[in-house]
C-alpha cells in the first residue's frame, strides 16, 4: 500500500489516520486470504452471503438498542457487532473485486460522493437550521438524484 499523499496534517493526526487505515487494510488483505484458502468462504457469492449480511444488521440492531435501554452505548457489543457488518462489506466487495465488477475503494469513494451531494448545507450554497431541514432536503435529493424514495417511507 503507498502512502497517502501529504495533507498537511499534524502528527496527532496522522497517527489518528494510520490507526484507521492500518486496521482496515489488515482487514482486506484478511478477507482476500479467506476467499482464497477457505473452502466455506471460497464457495459464496455476493448473493449467498446476503443473507448474512441482513442477520448481522439485524444483530447490530438489537445490540444497540439493548445497550440504548441499559444506558451502555457505544460498548464492545456494539463494537463487535459493527465489525461483524463491516466485514459483510468487505467480503461482498471482495467478491465483486475477483469478478471485475468493482472494488472496495470504489464503495468507499461511491459512497463519500453520495454523503457530499446529500450534504449541500455543508459543502454547497444550501442552508439547514434543523435535523429536519437536513432530512428534508435528503429525502429530495435522494429522490431526484436517485429516483427512489427509501424502504422505510
Amino acid at each position: 500500500m503507498s502512502d497517502p499523499p501529504d495533507t498537511g496534517a499534524t502528527a496527532g493526526e496522522d497517527a489518528h489516520r494510520d490507526q484507521i487505515i492500518t486496521p482496515l487494510w489488515r482487514l482486506y488483505e484478511l478477507t482476500a486470504k479467506l476467499r482464497q484458502e477457505c473452502p466455506w468462504d471460497r464457495k459464496q457469492t455476493q448473493e449467498s452471503i446476503v443473507a448474512y449480511t441482513l442477520e448481522e444488521t439485524y444483530e447490530l440492531i438489537d445490540t444497540v438498542r439493548e445497550r440504548v435501554e441499559r444506558g451502555a452505548e457505544g460498548d464492545a457489543a456494539v463494537q463487535g457487532e459493527l465489525g461483524d457488518l463491516l466485514f459483510q462489506v468487505y467480503f461482498i466487495a471482495c467478491v465483486a473485486e475477483e469478478q471485475g465488477l468493482y472494488h472496495l475503494g470504489q464503495v468507499a469513494a461511491g459512497i463519500h460522493e453520495k454523503l457530499v451531494r446529500r450534504h449541500p448545507h455543508i459543502f454547497g450554497e444550501a442552508s439547514a437550521d434543523t435535523a429536519e431541514d437536513v432530512k428534508r432536503t435528503w429525502d429530495v435529493i435522494k429522490k431526484e438524484s436517485e429516483g427512489r424514495e427509501g424502504i422505510f417511507h
